[in-house]
């Protein structure tokens, strides 16, 4: 049987604020209302699109984020295994 991750911060997390960070996070949590500069994917660079949007305070998003650049607010990004 697989095993069953216990909770987001199993591997740990890191919070994120306006710098550019680089990891390996399969989620981030919005802890304010939050613009991006970029979003890096492990295959591909959100630009325009995601620069568009600001994730309210509380959002959570997943996928196989390597690099966060923030215009303004705060993620708590939670690491991959």
């Amino acid at each position: 049987m697989a095993q069953i991750r216990k909770n987001y911060a199993e591997y740990g997390s890191n919070i994120i604020t306006s710098i550019t960070t680089s990891g390996d996070w399969f989620a981030l949590s919005f802890l304010a209302d939050t613009v991006f500069q970029s979003l890096d994917d492990a295959t591909l660079t959100l630009g325009a699109p995601i620069t568009s949007i600001t994730f309210k305070q509380g959002d959570l998003i997943f996928g196989h984020m390597t690099r966060i650049n923030l215009t303004s607010g705060a993620v708590m990004a939670y690491q991959r295994e």
